[in-house]
């Protein structure tokens, strides 16, 4: 379920800009929801889950994705970003339009979008969670 090449991520480009996709992703979310355990989630929780999260994406494993990864991982917890809207948040963040980014500012990003301080719409830990969950379930 990971995404290796230019034409994929094309692919995926194409699928995000299609009404259909985004209604069947209310669909997956909401038996997502019904599929899940019930638990209170704690920050631990929730930072395991973003570090299980940038583990996937880090194909090479070298400890850092590229903004195209972060757009999807943001796509998977239901928000969707423009290009530049990426590479805003990662230079509010670490100061430098980089095109990836490492464990730590990926960690610092998924702070910042939860506490409602980059200018996209706000990360819950609901959404974290659902987004592992998918994450999970697609690369095993």
């Amino acid at each position: 379920g990971r995404l290796d090449t230019d034409v994929e991520k094309d692919i995926l480009i194409e699928a995000i800009q299609d009404p259909a996709f985004w209604r069947e992703v209310k669909e997956m979310t909401a038996a997502d929801m019904e599929s899940l355990p019930e638990e209170e989630e704690s920050e631990e929780n929730t930072h395991g889950r973003l570090l299980q999260m940038f583990k996937c994406f880090d194909k090479e494993g070298v400890g850092r994705i590229d903004r195209i990864d972060l757009q999807q991982m943001l796509l998977y917890m239901g928000i969707s970003t423009t290009e530049s809207e990426v590479l805003n948040i990662i230079e509010k963040v670490t100061g430098d339009r980089s095109r990836h980014i490492g464990e730590e500012a990926f960690l610092q990003v998924m702070e910042a979008a939860q506490s409602g301080a980059l200018s996209i719409a706000t990360v819950s830990k609901e959404s974290i969670k659902r987004a592992s969950f998918r994450i999970r379930n697609e690369t095993d």
